[in-house]
């Protein structure tokens, strides 16, 4: 939840302010939906209903007043002593320990008699007041009222609004600024440069390119862009945060910091009115074009982010590599399926891009998906040249996947797990061997196999895509729609 300590507190004094535990029939809940999808969890203890209700199995109130809202609940946990017990529903509790000073407190039965039930708390109830930090937030919310209904609203709308990205997605314009949990950005430049000429000087770079240029500033867009989560809205290359820890120092990064050394005289040139995120974007464009892709759209101002916050989970989760022995093998397709979602692509989308990252991909100190697969061969680290470094953008990733047999191989002196052509110097990351075991994805290699314009007019729409998919305009827009 990454909750810090006193918005614990808060959430859970809010959750016990009102309410009750209830549900204490020992015999269980019944059947499940699926064991009997007509009657579900009917409950096993007389009508399944009031008193005779199964659910957590706890079975208490947390206060003399459950339907009011005040410190009640801080007030007793560091009032009373409290002993464990076992309750109804068979679950240990604990209860108030008063000796013969007054009768225990109790609280209106939640069955619509008139019988009282008694107070209680939870372990976690009991573990606030054990801690000496806990404790002392308890203290100050038990008599503070105004201090805890301040922090229970920030931690409250942290709780149902952290899923949703960043402040620029809410539809209403009364809602709270930017929070630190949204990590917000900077305000973009006032001033835009003109991209085009940043294009120009780009081209300027890649027109004494090799071979290398090319897949470094393709690799760096990627690697940038392919943090994006839309579980939660967070990642995305607006921020260029591949500048700082943790990403820059995850090896699936390593030496993309020499496409940003590379870079760096242009952004010196054009100063704060050109950030490193358009001009991280706008090169991966270029080099792709220069490979031979058709035109891209480019959609100017990102801003930059001041840290790395933010990104301490985005780590990529298919680099390459996985588990494929058997029993795992169906685990790695469901992971890899699932990291496509989460990218917002579809699977044809991230296909086609996964075969721009072997066709021009980085060549040097290389890992990930952007990369030429043979680079990973230690020739290659040591800088010589075994094969070719011509960057021509097209559809030879499924050409190759589709007319070889291909057998496990492991990288000599490095250990790296790949699978090499019979009887042929080509390789291929074991992700990218994946795509011959589903039928959902063969289909797509045959299809860009079979026509590479197809297979260059999908990565130009979904590079333009993962781009911009972190431009957002409300809960559904895009600025650069």
């Amino acid at each position: 939840m990454d909750m810090n300590d006193s918005e614990t507190v808060a959430l859970i004094g809010g959750g016990h302010t009102f309410g009750v535990a209830h549900g204490p029939c020992p015999a269980g809940a019944g059947p499940s939906p699926v064991e009997d999808p007509f009657n579900p969890w009917p409950g096993l203890c007389g009508s399944g209903k009031g008193k005779d209700a199964f659910t957590s199995g706890f079975e208490f109130a947390f206060t003399t007043r459950p339907l009011t809202w005040d410190m009640e609940f801080f007030y007793n946990l560091i009032n009373y002593d409290w002993q464990v017990h076992m309750g109804p529903g068979g679950r240990f509790q604990w209860k108030p320990t008063l000796g013969d000073r007054m009768d225990p407190p109790t609280a209106p039965a939640n069955d619509g008699t008139y019988i009282r039930q008694d107070l209680g708390a939870l372990t976690t109830d009991i573990a606030l007041i054990r801690d000496e930090a806990y404790r002392r937030i308890v203290e100050r919310y038990a008599y503070d009222q105004e201090l805890f209904e301040y922090s229970f609203a920030h931690a409250w709308y942290k709780l149902t609004t952290r899923d949703m990205g960043p402040r620029t997605r809410c539809s209403n314009d009364d809602a709270p600024p930017p929070q630190p949990f949204q990590y917000p950005l900077p305000d973009p430049p006032v001033t835009m440069v003109d991209f085009e000429e940043v294009k120009q000087r780009i081209a300027e770079v890649l027109d004494y390119d090799t071979g290398d240029i090319i897949g470094m500033f393709a690799r760096l867009a990627w690697q940038c862009s392919s943090t994006f989560r839309s579980t939660d809205y967070l990642g995305g290359c607006n921020g260029a945060r591949i500048r700082f820890s943790p990403q820059k120092d995850w090896a699936v990064n390593i030496n993309v910091v020499s496409a940003i050394d590379t870079l760096e005289p242009i952004k010196e040139e054009f100063g704060d009115n050109l950030s490193w995120a358009d001009l991280i974007i706008l090169a991966g464009n270029t080099a792709l074009e220069k490979a031979g892709g058709k035109s891209l759209k480019f959609c100017g101002g990102r801003t930059d982010a001041t840290d790395g916050k933010g990104s301490e989970h985005l780590h990529p989760k298919i680099t390459g590599k996985f588990s494929d022995s058997l029993v795992q093998l169906k685990d790695s397709m469901v992971q890899l399926k699932d990291s496509i979602a989460i990218l917002s692509l579809t699977q044809r989308e991230f296909a086609a891009l996964n075969g721009a990252g072997y066709a021009v991909g980085d060549l040097r100190d290389c890992d990930g998906l952007f990369c030429r697969r043979n680079s990973f061969q230690t020739a290659v680290a040591n800088y010589e040249r075994p094969y070719s470094t011509t960057s021509n953008l097209s559809n030879i990733f499924f050409l190759t996947l589709l007319s070889e047999r291909w057998d496990k191989y492991t990288i000599p002196d490095t250990g790296k797990q790949m699978y090499k052509a019979r009887g042929k110097d080509q390789l291929m990351l074991p992700t990218d061997f994946l795509f011959l075991l589903d039928p959902e994805l063969l289909a797509i290699v045959q299809d860009f196999a079979a026509d590479n314009d197809l297979f260059l007019s999908v990565v130009a729409s979904a590079w333009t895509k993962l781009s911009n998919v972190d431009r957002f305009k409300g809960p559904t827009g895009n600025v650069c729609d």
